[in-house]
Formats: structure tokens, C-alpha cells, sequence
């Protein structure tokens, strides 16, 4: 959004509060682009401030998409497809995206889909075994993971002595 009642912010300017922004937590180019964007920059002097921060290590990709792979994991119960379109979303190119998203441990996203679909089973109607089962699928292909991981997991869920009686 544009500053209405100010002027624009100047190269100098952007790139110190960018700076300020990227000392203290990780971002993407594009995120910065769009900040400089916001602040009324032009195109040009957008991509030489973000150009000036790729220089200084400020902001680096490669080094954001691993990270954020990891927060959206952890934090947002988050599977391998979602975080994938969403680093494509932030101008992340396929191959770094991939390669963050595949570097991340196998047996943790199996954990945060267990744990994901054992709340959901808490919260879940368990009349019919075939609606509930469709509910658990779906609930996990919106969290971003692929169908043999929810079944597998789906699986695991049935071993367990709890959850048996629930499919």
C-alpha cells in the first residue's frame, strides 16, 4: 500500500529499514521487493535496494527457503506440498524450493501428520467409517501432505489401541 499523505521513501532509506527487518529475522527477495513496492519505490530503485541487500548477505534465498521449510513445519503443522506452493508463491524458484523441502527430516513430517490427524480424530464425528476416514484424508490433503503419507499414518493411527475402535 502506498503512502498516501508522505513521500515515497528514498533508495537510502528503504535499505536501512530493510536491513534493520533482515538483521532480525530471514526473508526472501520477493517479500522485499514488495516491501519497497508498498513504500513507493519504483521498480528500478526497488531492485537496486534488493540488489544491495543480495550483495551485503542480507537476504539470501537459499538460505530463507530451509528455514521457513522448517517454521511451517514445526509450527504450522504444515506438509511438503503446502510449504512447496508457498515458497513458489513468495518467488521462490522450483529447484531451491524443492531441494529445502526434501532436506527436511522424512520421519518429522510423518510425526507432524500423526499428531495433526490424532487432534482431528478428537474433534471428529465417528459415525460412519467411511465419512470419517474421506474427513481425515481430506483434512490432511489441506494440510498440504500427499495421500500414501496420510495413509500411512492413517494406518499407524488404526494400529494403535486408541484410535482402533474409532475406524
Amino acid at each position: 500500500m502506498l503512502r498516501p499523505s508522505r513521500q515515497p521513501l528514498s533508495e537510502a532509506q528503504a535499505f536501512d529499514k530493510l536491513a534493520t527487518l533482515c538483521a532480525a529475522s530471514e526473508h526472501c527477495r520477493q517479500e522485499m521487493l514488495d516491501k519497497c513496492k508498498a513504500w513507493g519505490l519504483t521498480p528500478d530503485a526497488a531492485e537496486r535496494v534488493v540488489s544491495q541487500l543480495v550483495g551485503e548477505r542480507f537476504v539470501d534465498d537459499n538460505r530463507f527457503a530451509p528455514l521457513y521449510v522448517r517454521d511451517k513445519a514445526r509450527f504450522g503443522g504444515w506438509g511438503p506440498v503446502k510449504v512447496r506452493a508457498q515458497l513458489r508463491a513468495k518467488g521462490i524458484d522450483d529447484e531451491t524450493a524443492s531441494s529445502a523441502v526434501e532436506a527436511f527430516d522424512k520421519d518429522e513430517w510423518d510425526e507432524i501428520l500423526l499428531h495433526a490427524l490424532r487432534q482431528k480424530l478428537r474433534t471428529t464425528k465417528k459415525d460412519d467409517p467411511q465419512k470419517l476416514f474421506a474427513s481425515m484424508v481430506r483434512f490432511g490433503m489441506q494440510r498440504g501432505f500427499d495421500y500414501a503419507s496420510i495413509r500411512h499414518a492413517l494406518d499407524k493411527l488404526i494400529d494403535t489401541q486408541d484410535a482402533a475402535d474409532d475406524f
